[in-house]
């Protein structure tokens, strides 16, 4: 995640911690994977398109799998005994109130095709194209990554050199965790440097923007706090947006260049991303083709969209097509194909696990043949996704400029996962209770797991739904008496006194081992 903060709607103007931004952030997607919003100003088809293709795979053949793609869009979870029908794109779009989107699809080591959806601002009739720029959000992460990864293979870092001894503009302070074991480059790179900061701070356009330094040292008018290391260095792995904060500032001082001048000559230029940007503000010449980033209602954020001078973390500005070729080329240079851009050992380094899942600038996952690198975006107005497949030269970049992207961008890989075989993304099967609880009243509440973020639960129609402040709600679905699940894979459980009143909710994400508690309120 890029930012701080969480979208409107779902609690944005509260500007909480990090880590509560980031449950936020994920409950106003999860809870509503399945909820009908009709967003009147998306179009109902195409906005524009854009593909390729080669004598290998003709024409007529590619719009056939593009056309299954589309209209092949199924959610997380697959309850047995409920109907699993997939369902269109545009239909999904109008659902999450996701205006735009584009898509850029890589296959046998070449972007195959790319192709855009939507407008690029609710209201409006101006297209999303190949061109129209998004916020990148976290995917931004593996892009710096790679840079900092061409300088090591130059000599100019050191993955296994304490980051304060090239640091010169500022320094990681030291402190009992970093007196025993220093930072390093490797660290930072794999979310394990013990660094604060999960997600970084963005400001409103008109803002007092707070320079990188002052980021650093939590100084106005920067919101988060300092970035310091509060676990040894090493020992565990927590994703850290304040880590390549640091990063950020490394790169800058061992170039002796300005961040944005870095990325432009060891990525953006070398791999033709003519339409990409790590500048913040975006330039005027540029936001032109800029796509606005909206709410989870749909509708446009003021100002449009915000700002991030934490670059590194989340601040690049980029199109489907870009991404794709940066991510065919990291892939080429794994695959040994070629030593051009990146040396095939710096790309098999990123995608060598680390800390946890994580590699450098990549989470991963399988091994060999099924090895999958990914990682996902999120800033307040958009959504992002990408995944490869190193060994097969495919994968996949889904940018959206919705704050509900995130579950259509994932919805979207997995259909494509399904037309190419992908190991990737594969669904789970949920049993629903063969005997339902009995659904009253004494369901119904309003449940708060942080200052200002509240869960609330409705009884609509003879269904339990669940909703996040002022988002709209999703279904519940019985698996058992006190258990419930969304169809995004969130389960929620409610707790119960000795006079049966329902007190708490213990709501788990996708994958999460560990529940989050959410009391009634009065």
């Amino acid at each position: 995640m890029g930012s701080a903060q969480v979208p409107r709607g779902v609690g944005s103007q509260l500007r909480l911690p990090a880590e509560h931004a980031r449950r936020g952030a994920f409950f106003a997607a999860a809870l509503r994977a399945s909820a009908f919003v009709w967003f009147a100003a998306c179009p109902l088809s195409i906005a524009s398109v854009a593909a390729t293709s080669s004598a290998a795979r003709p024409q007529e053949e590619l719009e056939r799998t593009i056309e299954r793609v589309e209209r092949g869009l199924v959610p997380r979870v697959r309850a047995l005994g409920r109907d699993d029908s997939p369902r269109e794109l545009s239909q999904r779009m109008r659902e999450l109130a996701v205006p735009g989107l584009g898509v850029a699809v890589i296959e046998d080591f070449r972007v195959s095709w790319t192709r855009s959806y939507g407008v690029r601002e609710a209201g409006g009739s101006n297209p999303v194209t190949a061109e129209t720029l998004f916020q990148a959000a976290s995917l931004s992460k593996p892009v710096v990554a790679a840079a900092a990864m061409r300088l090591a293979a130059a000599g100019k870092l050191d993955l296994d050199q304490s980051v304060n001894e090239r640091l010169v503009s500022w320094k990681i302070p030291d402190n009992e965790f970093t007196r025993g074991r220093a930072v390093l480059l490797r660290h930072l790179l794999s979310h394990s440097a013990g660094c604060t900061n999960g997600s970084v701070g963005s400001y409103e356009r008109t803002a007092e923007l707070p320079t990188l330094i002052a980021c650093l040292n939590g100084t106005p008018p920067s919101r988060p706090r300092p970035v310091v290391v509060d676990y040894e260095p090493g020992s565990r792995w927590r994703y850290s947006g304040g880590g390549y904060s640091v990063l950020q500032q490394l790169l800058i001082d061992v170039s002796g260049k300005p961040f944005v001048e870095v990325m432009r000559e060891q990525v953006l230029e070398p791999l033709g991303m003519r339409h990409s940007t790590f500048a913040q503000p975006l330039p005027e010449a540029l936001a032109a083709r800029a796509a606005a980033g909206h709410d989870d209602a749909g509708k446009p954020l003021a100002g449009k969209w915000q700002v991030l001078p934490e670059a590194a973390a989340g601040g690049l500005w980029s199109t489907p097509p870009d991404l794709a070729r940066f991510l065919n080329a990291w892939m080429q240079s794994h695959a040994a194909r070629s030593e051009d851009w990146l040396e095939p050992s710096a790309a098999r380094a990123m995608a060598t696990r680390q800390a946890g899942s994580w590699g450098l600038g990549f989470e991963l996952d399988g091994e060999g043949e099924t090895l999958c690198v990914r990682h996902g975006g999120s800033n307040a107005g958009y959504r992002s996704y990408l995944v490869a497949f190193p060994a097969r030269g495919q994968g996949a970049v889904v940018m959206t400029n919705g704050d509900e992207g995130s579950e259509l961008a994932r919805e979207i890989v997995r259909a494509l996962a399904r037309e190419n075989a992908w190991p990737d993304d594969q669904r789970v099967v949920r049993e629903l209770a063969p005997e339902p609880p009995v659904l009253d009243e004494s369901w119904v509440g309003d449940f708060e797991y942080a200052p200002g973020w509240v869960l609330h639960v409705s009884l609509k129609e003879g269904k339990l739904h669940l909703g996040l402040n002022e988002a709209p709600a999703t279904e519940l679905l019985a698996e058992s008496g006190s258990r419930f699940f969304t169809l995004a894979n969130t389960d929620v459980e409610f707790a119960r006194d000795g006079e049966g009143r329902v007190v708490e909710l213990r709501v788990t994400r996708d994958g999460e081992s560990a529940p989050t508690s959410a009391r009634r309120l009065p």
